[in-house]
């Protein structure tokens, strides 16, 4: 109905924004939240939370270039992207992930 009614761009348009907004809600969400959400969506052979918000969060992108974590939110999004098993990071990256959840700890 959307794609007849506003074409192919718009809808596309909309979905992104969709997504963008279903990470950014997420992402204040408590870590048992967003595991349980991760664990129900993998039983339904579903991509997992964590690995939309790794693959689609600009907030995701930008605590990687800062190189650490800076406030509770951030902490979450970084804690349940580590915590999922099954979230697809480069080699290096899960580590240096653990790395800035253990500084942010010491921090706090």
């Amino acid at each position: 109905l959307i794609v007849e009614r506003y074409g192919k761009f718009k809808a596309l348009e909309g979905l992104r924004q969709a997504v963008n907004d279903t990470v950014t809600y997420g992402s204040d969400k408590p870590l048992s939240f967003v595991q349980e959400l991760d664990m129900a969506l993998r039983k339904n052979n579903l991509i997992t939370f964590s690995e939309v918000r790794r693959r689609y969060s600009a907030a995701f992108k930008r605590i990687l270039r800062r190189g650490g974590i800076r406030n509770e939110a951030e902490y979450y999004l970084i804690a349940g992207i580590v915590a999922d098993c099954t979230a697809e990071l480069e080699p290096d990256q899960h580590l240096r992930l653990e790395e800035f959840i253990t500084t942010y700890k010491r921090v706090i």
